[in-house]
């Protein structure tokens, strides 16, 4: 029996299974770093405290989390070849995953709008960063609101090899035909 969450289970040759963990290894340190490094140093200098940099650095913040949340999980579901960590943790995985995304996107809609506000109106004072921090709590609630029906309807789906079967099938005729649209 094969469990899954969210998405179809792929038999994976050992070869590509190690493969595919030492590709999430190097993303995962080179992610970890490299958005810790770019905190570290807005944090450190204080002529980089500006709302664009406050935004910044929730872009990295929103990154480290995604790393620390789901690369183990996606490299756990790929080497089980399914979704092995139960139900709660199928819709806490989603709910992380979808408040991430959202965070970024909405992180880098603030951004946008902060720049075309400088462009568009450049002798008026720009936003402090009391405000940025306030726009950064706003983003990080919204999303979480968002994301909670990713949470609630999330379900590990218990499937029988000839189930199994059926979905491989069925999903690789709606790819082929998309791929041929």
């Amino acid at each position: 029996m094969y469990r899954i969450c969210g998405s179809l289970v792929q038999l994976r040759s050992r070869t590509e299974l190690v493969l595919l963990c030492a590709s999430y290894l190097v993303i995962f340190c080179m992610s970890l770093f490299a958005n810790t490094l770019v905190c570290h140093v807005i944090r450190r200098h204080r002529r980089l405290h500006s709302v664009t940099n406050v935004f910044i650095a929730n872009l990295a913040v929103s990154d480290m989390f995604i790393t620390l949340v789901n690369i183990p999980f996606n490299i756990v579901r790929h080497v089980t070849a399914g979704w092995a960590l139960g139900q709660t943790t199928c819709a806490l995985a989603n709910l992380a995953l979808s408040v991430f995304v959202y965070v970024s996107t909405f992180t880098m809609t603030a951004i946008a709008v902060d720049r075309y506000v400088v462009i568009l109106h450049p002798l008026r004072p720009r936003m402090s960063v009391a405000v940025g921090l306030l726009v950064v709590a706003v983003t990080w609630v919204v999303a979480v609101i968002m994301s909670l029906p990713f949470a609630v309807f999330a379900q590990v789906t218990h499937l029988t090899p000839l189930s199994l079967i059926v979905i491989i099938i069925v999903s690789t005729v709606v790819i082929l035909n998309h791929s041929v649209d």
